[in-house]
């Protein structure tokens, strides 16, 4: 066991049908169901970072839009070292809940939080002003749980309830009536030992796979193309249109395509940081946001049935229904939201200290005069102002003419369009970032649909009586 509570590993009973070299389910105590759900909490950014070792293309764009933040970063193009925190490694509204997971997925030394000296509110960020506009005067560090916080309570599920879980990631009652429904036969049943390391590789084959678990345990890896298209006609964000808390309305971003016009692809778009800010902002999303909000997205993998799952299981499958509610109903760590926003995803509340007190033994150090309390500002955005060069596969790079030249390479027919980015744009956007690798040719070109071809008319029947014998029967 780890110095802070944690476990290298957890214990899980594996039920393989030998013969068809599949896992049938496994067996998971608390330990194991609350690190797998708590996957739903977590936002793009952080899942990138943990699992970028074992990422291909199972995140769409993402990780090319993760990898350019980077770049841009050393090209001193991000506002702040702040911003880029916010970014690269982003912060979870579960993530105090994290610190009672038997897995360490994160580094739970890392996190340091803020409190205001007048509202006695925690700031997950040193912004330039708490929401009262009042200062932050201390910086606090979690140095572990109270030992009057029960150790084994569990996190987000039942703790007193075992689970099955199966290859498609459905997670159910460990009960006689379950098991027989499964009509398993020829089964062995074997214990596996499953850390950091392998839950990451689970995590990534659940984006891209519907057997997540033979793909892990039984090393059934199948070589497949993981990206989708996703067409408008076809795009049903949950509510299409409807404003929330963080969205301005107002909103709406110009941007300009350039387009290979024979093949109908977007080569890129000269953006300004508006449009980058957005394109940063889904690396602060929950992963569960893409499954509550678009139901109809043409995802692959098996993640999406287990956020179905979360919401149809029972509450007394639940430590509490906050608990349920954290994981169904996803919202930005404090501090997070952005006035230019479009997604309009609503902000976490902020804990009081007082909470925060009686929960953690802390560490806390003023904040003296020299703090820098302006680095972050709150509704400026990520990057600096100036002109963006975004790709079809959203890498984003400083514009210049010699990157735009290498892009157009000797294509004759290039056009220009300009498109405005409204909140519907953006959503679709959104969604097409995750299971697309060319999101910018998916939302903003609507190329006409294939027309089928008609099948031949069959050759008329013709009666041999009917046919003198000196004509062919083909002929009329």
């Amino acid at each position: 066991m780890a110095a802070n509570g944690a476990l290298q590993s957890v214990s899980l009973k594996v039920v393989v049908l030998e013969e068809r070299n599949q896992v049938a389910f496994v067996e998971a105590g608390k330990e194991f169901v609350d690190v797998l759900v708590s996957f739903m909490t977590m936002p793009i950014g952080m899942i990138v970072r943990l699992s970028r070792d074992h990422l291909k293309d199972e995140m769409g764009c993402l990780k090319n839009l993760y990898n350019s933040i980077e770049k841009l970063d050393k090209a001193k193009l991000v506002r702040s070292a702040e911003c880029k925190d916010m970014l690269l490694c982003p912060r979870s509204a579960a993530e105090f809940h994290y610190r009672k997971l038997k897995l360490d997925l994160i580094d739970r030394s890392a996190n340091e939080y803020y409190v205001c000296q007048s509202c006695d509110l925690v700031s997950f960020y040193q912004t330039a002003h708490c929401r009262c506009e009042n200062s932050f005067k201390y910086r606090v560090e979690l140095k572990g749980n109270k030992s009057s916080v029960p150790r084994d309570e569990g996190v987000f599920v039942n703790p007193n309830m075992p689970f099955m879980i199966d290859d498609e990631f459905l997670v159910k009652h460990s009960s006689t009536k379950n098991l027989v429904e499964l009509k398993i036969k020829d089964d062995t049943w074997r214990t596996e030992n499953i850390g950091k390391d392998k839950v990451l590789k689970l995590m990534v084959r659940s984006l891209v796979s519907q057997t997540p678990f033979s793909d892990i345990f039984m090393n059934n890896l199948p070589d497949s193309n993981t990206s989708s298209t996703i067409c408008p006609g076809k795009y049903k964000p949950r509510r299409a249109g409807q404003s929330q808390n963080v969205t301005d309305s107002a909103t709406r971003i110009s941007l300009n395509l350039v387009i290979d016009n024979p093949r109908e692809r977007v080569l890129y778009a000269e953006a300004g940081e508006d449009f980058v800010d957005l394109l940063c902002s889904f690396l602060t999303i929950p992963l569960c946001y893409f499954f509550k909000e678009f139901p109809h997205l043409p995802f692959k993998g098996s993640m999406g049935k287990l956020y179905k799952n979360i919401q149809d299981l029972d509450d007394n499958s639940f430590k509490s229904k906050e608990m349920k509610e954290t994981l169904v109903n996803p919202k930005l760590a404090p501090g997070l939201a952005q006035h230019n926003q479009l997604i309009g995803l609503e902000e976490a509340s902020n804990l009081s200290f007082k909470t925060l007190c009686s929960n953690f033994e802390i560490k806390r150090t003023e904040l003296g005069s020299s703090s820098n309390q302006e680095e972050v500002e709150t509704g400026r955005g990520f990057v600096k102002p100036t002109k963006f060069m975004v790709e079809n596969n959203l890498s984003v790079t400083h514009f210049s003419l010699e990157s735009a030249r290498k892009l157009m390479n000797e294509m004759e027919d290039i056009k220009e369009d300009k498109v405005i980015v409204d909140r519907d744009k953006a959503l679709h956007l959104l969604a097409a970032s995750l299971v697309s690798e060319s999101a910018l040719t998916d939302v903003f070109i609507l190329k006409k649909p294939k027309q089928e071809k008609k099948p031949k008319p069959k050759p008329k029947q013709v009666n041999r009586k009917d046919v003198d014998d000196d004509e062919c029967c083909c002929c009329f």
